[in-house]
């Protein structure tokens, strides 16, 4: 390796960090690594704890698409006085966390000679402070901000860093057998109540928590996954929203308006889903009214819109299209388009058994949709002009019988492949756009002893692995390019059922959540 000893050198400034709306993202890179798309590269290579005064870490980065480059970076904490925002103190984010900055510069090739100084930590933090004060005012994300090359020069001696040293980061394939690497516990979270339903926020920072209780509470729980390696979480960011609709010793049978009888069971387990811009929807059912009820990540409600004055329509399935778009499935079959901000029913249509809507699962298109019945039924929708029309349906998709149903449908990430679960077997099925069986997903050498019902499965954000959830508290991943199940721990697995599960965008985490009242975060180790 040689060295390089320079007086002066071209430099790019960088910025990672997160704002009072949005997670931890790349908000500042590299004109040359912005315009080959691969500026969140560095939220992912550059990250690690405050680093001390007159100290700064050093990460080169191997074989990526714009070539070798080296990274030096301090991270740390300032305030909104220091970056020219309204507030006081040190710069916080909407939970009340401290928010890190991790900044510094990027050197193309792999340099091994590189000073820095604290003349030149000033100049990187005061490059960043505007693009910093843009960013802070987003409520979604946007592209990145190019930084312009700059020249640096080589400090004394004397006014030298001392340089942290990372192992270098290859941004490419590693030559390891991943599938014999075990999928372990790497983080618990413990909780009040059994989870019906979780969805994670597309900046990956939070999840929106819908709880099996009599009180249809909403929870919204921030956790930490900075560098994609340790999962931080504090109990005193929590934030709970309880509709205390009903008495809460009346637990079974609710006597309503109008003599009608509601079965409370059905009303507070109600799905959720965050949108784009980390609103929040999910169902509250009223008296004699059903509602879906859109909160910021505040628990502060936005908008309430009327699904039905009667109270046998249940939301059994609901999820954004867009920052604006809710679709949801319910108990009688019909299929219903909502814009949040107008509280319209835009489009309306109906599976032609009437019968329970089990699951929606939107495609990255946002426009082609599935859905699934209780009898087993797989339909294909395609939204033109804010209207729903069916484009095919997959008739018995699984052979349901004695009261049995689809549990659970997910697109994989290029929306050309559609995977459904139900209560017949104890198989992943999956499906093509033209609705033909194109795969089944099974243990080798099992037998439906030992087996349980799956009730959820997700894709990660890159297609490669898909997870499921069962009856039993047991967790499956694929390697679903080579549909082969991969090795996981056990015995750390949930004692109860798994209702939701959920990779953080971008990573090849999991989360799960469960009926046990923990939600867990799984690394394959």
């Amino acid at each position: 390796m040689t060295t390089d000893i320079i007086e002066k050198i071209e430099g790019w400034v960088f910025l990672v960090s997160r704002s009072q709306n949005l997670g931890f993202t790349t908000i500042v890179a590299p004109d040359f690594m912005c315009d080959a798309r691969v500026s969140s590269l560095l939220a992912f290579v550059a990250g690690g704890k405050i680093t001390e005064a007159r100290k700064a870490i050093y990460r080169q980065i191997h074989n990526s698409a714009v070539g070798n480059l080296t990274l030096v970076f301090r991270v740390l904490e300032t305030t909104y006085e220091d970056i020219g925002i309204e507030g006081n103190g040190k710069i916080k984010d909407s939970f009340g966390r401290e928010i890190p900055f991790i900044e510094g510069v990027v050197f193309k090739g792999k340099l091994t000679e590189v000073k820095v100084s604290e003349d030149i930590f000033a100049k990187i933090h005061n490059d960043i402070k505007q693009p910093y004060q843009t960013f802070w005012e987003w409520s979604y994300p946007k592209a990145t901000i190019p930084s312009q090359s700059q020249s640096f020069e080589k400090p004394s001696e004397s006014e030298c860093f001392e340089l942290i040293i990372q192992e270098p980061y290859t941004d490419s394939p590693k030559i390891d057998d991943s599938s014999q690497k075990i999928w372990k516990l790497s983080y618990q979270i413990n909780l009040d109540h059994e989870i019906y339903d979780f969805d994670i926020s597309d900046q990956g920072d939070f999840l929106a928590v819908r709880f099996d209780d009599i009180w249809q509470t909403l929870a919204i729980v921030p956790f930490d996954a900075t560098n994609r390696e340790d999962i931080k979480y504090n109990d005193k960011y929590k934030l709970e929203k309880k509709h205390q609709t009903f008495p809460s010793k009346l637990i079974n049978k609710i006597p309503v308006v109008g003599g009608k009888i509601l079965d409370f069971r059905e009303c507070n387990q109600s799905p959720i889903s965050i949108s784009q811009n980390d609103y929040i929807a999910t169902e509250i059912v009223k008296t004699n009214s059903n509602y879906i009820k859109i909160y910021d990540h505040n628990c502060k409600e936005k908008y309430s819109i009327l699904i039905e004055n009667i109270n046998h329509n249940i939301i059994t399935s609901l999820s954004f299209i867009n920052k604006d778009l809710i679709i949801c499935g319910c108990k009688d079959g019909s299929i219903k388009l909502f814009n949040c901000k107008t509280q319209e029913n835009i489009a309306n249509q109906n599976h032609w058994s009437n019968k329970q809507i089990t699951s929606i699962a939107i495609s990255s298109d946002n426009k082609t949709f599935a859905s699934s019945d209780s009898e087993g039924n797989i339909y294909f929708w395609e939204i033109v002009d804010l209207t729903i029309y069916e484009k095919r349906k997959i008739q018995n998709a699984h052979k349901i019988k004695n009261g049995m149903k689809i549990n659970s449908l997910a697109f994989n990430p290029d929306g050309k492949i559609l995977a459904s679960v139900g209560e017949d077997d104890y198989k992943i099925k999956l499906w093509n756009l033209s609705g033909e069986e194109v795969g089944i997903l099974e243990e080798e050498n099992s037998s439906d002893v030992g087996n349980d019902t799956i009730n959820t499965i997700v894709f990660s954000s890159d297609g490669k692995l898909l997870a499921s959830g069962d009856n039993r508290g047991y967790i499956k991943i694929w390697d679903f390019t080579n549909k082969k199940l991969l090795p996981f721990d056990k015995t750390t697995q949930h004692d109860s059922a798994v209702t939701s599960l959920a990779f953080i965008p971008d990573t090849q985490i999991l989360i799960s959540g469960s009926k046990d009242k923990t939600i867990k975060f799984w690394k394959q180790r």
